[in-house]
């Protein structure tokens, strides 16, 4: 059975660490279409989204314990609404706390009955869910003055689809806006199908730096180079990122970015145009583990800031 996606990047950019680790591995469940995997890491989103609110709340902080059961956790959280007064009362949002917890506790204990249905209530989960993000999102909100940008920096990237490759992309701008530098990306939905690279030419103008992410999009699993010549190859379990990528990393270059464009990508993208371990106008730097703590991360999100800080008017 195929799941709707609850999961979109903003969220994931707005969530705690904690509690986007959970989305993750949730999001990873539903694209395994794993029922059982989506009704556990629903209701361990659901307890870090209840903490959250607990934790921010200005009432009786010091309430929230480690490790509350979640009908507890529910109660706590239906309390402080209460206390908040009539307009965060929410009983939509704790009806579809209690069905999520119901869920979980139908599906991990034993009940003396076979687990069916699990299908039918993973969608479930997922949609009561939905309104409880809706919700935490809403009252999270809150208007923040912009940060004092110190510079723009276009983010070359494929659009995900998997679950650590959108989670490694969140936690990289985030990377970026603590350091003051804005993340800039063109959407898909922005494109002119006849003219691609005019928006992308236009934004990049107004950056002072590009970061080009190479994450695998496709596997050759048997690729046949240079057929029927001297130099005909064979190879097998080739890995590629994006196509745009090289065309949006010359672009840059065309631009006059050249000593501004930095190349990041996993280990095992193959060596070519921008990615090109030999012949390449830009350094690639491997990332180890899709982790921003990485080495090479942290290196090159380093010589970013200090060519951006370089240009920055005296």
């Amino acid at each position: 059975m195929r799941f709707d996606p609850i999961i979109n990047d903003h969220l994931l950019e707005t969530l705690p660490p904690v509690a986007r680790d959970h989305a993750l591995y949730l999001e990873d469940a539903r694209l395994r279409k794993d029922a059982f995997g989506i009704i556990v890491w629903a209701a361990v989103l659901l307890e870090a989204l209840l903490d959250d609110v607990l934790r921010g709340a200005e009432a009786e902080p010091k309430q929230v314990e480690d490790r509350l059961e979640l009908g507890k956790l529910i109660g706590l959280v239906q309390g402080q609404l209460e206390r908040e007064g009539s307009k965060s009362a929410a009983p939509e949002v704790l009806d579809a706390a209690h069905t999520i917890r119901v869920h979980r506790n139908r599906a991990v204990h034993n009940t003396g009955r076979a687990k069916t249905g699990l299908d039918s209530a993973a969608q479930n989960a997922l949609d009561n869910l939905k309104l409880i993000l809706e919700w935490w999102q809403k009252r999270r909100a809150s208007p923040k003055a912009p940060p004092d940008w110190r510079g723009r920096v276009f983010l070359a990237t494929i659009t995900p689809d998997q679950a650590r490759h959108r989670g490694f992309l969140a936690d990289l701008k985030a990377a970026l806006v603590q350091r003051k530098l804005e993340p800039v990306t063109v959407e898909l939905t922005q494109y002119d199908r006849k003219v691609p690279l005019a928006r992308v030419a236009e934004v990049m103008r107004q950056c002072q730096a590009v970061l080009v992410v190479g994450l695998e999009r496709s596997r050759a699993f048997y690729v046949r180079d240079r057929e029927g010549s001297e130099r005909e190859t064979d190879a097998t379990n080739r890995r590629y990122s994006s196509a745009w990528l090289h065309m949006e990393g010359a672009l840059a270059y065309g631009l006059g970015l050249g000593e501004r464009v930095y190349v990041l990508c996993e280990p095992d993208i193959h060596s070519e145009g921008v990615f090109d371990k030999d012949w390449n106008q830009f350094q690639r730097v491997e990332i180890g583990r899709l982790d921003v703590a990485d080495a090479g991360v942290k290196e090159t999100l380093d010589r970013i800031e200090a060519a951006i800080a370089a240009t920055a008017p005296r």
